[in-house]
């Protein structure tokens, strides 16, 4: 994967976590499980950084993206979280939103960008999500039998 693409994708993850609730839900394709998907995608995408690309960022833009996982792993604890209704009503997505909105200050990055599809057209993707003692384990299966990388703009259909 480029290091452009990457980096792309971490940021359009920040935005979509930053966003409202209906932008939120909109970004994403409707048969994943939107609340989940959002933290999925942001933890494959610190996952990446921390083991590639932490000599890319600052010591201030990892700890942002440090203070949003921290956050994600308090709330695994309460599955209730995870529905669509918790994205619109419950506090605890506020908060998340603006540490997003925090992160992408640090990276220079405009949070009040266009919030994009995750720039990947998704034909087939099985997320498996375990619960073990307590914790939320995230065993993250993808298989993609077709993945295609496309630009925003040709996402939304523009010419």
């Amino acid at each position: 994967m480029s290091r452009e693409l990457a980096w792309n994708q971490l940021r359009l993850t920040l935005m979509n976590l930053a966003a409202p609730p209906d932008r939120q839900i909109g970004a994403l394709p409707s048969f994943v499980i939107a609340a989940d998907e959002l933290v999925l995608e942001f933890d494959d995408w610190y996952k990446l950084i921390q083991g590639t690309g932490k000599d890319q960022v600052s010591d201030r833009e990892l700890a942002a993206l440090a203070e949003i996982d921290a956050w994600i792993d308090l709330m695994d604890y309460d599955p209730e979280l995870y529905t669509k209704k918790a994205l619109y009503t419950d506090s605890r997505w506020q908060t998340l939103r603006v540490l997003a909105v925090t992160a992408l200050e640090t990276f220079g990055w405009d949070p009040a960008g266009p919030v994009g599809a995750i720039d990947e057209l998704y034909i087939s993707t099985a997320t498996l999500v375990l619960h073990c003692g307590g914790r939320r384990c995230k065993a993250v299966v993808r298989h993609h039998l077709t993945t295609l990388r496309l630009h925003a703009d040709r996402r939304y259909g523009a010419t």
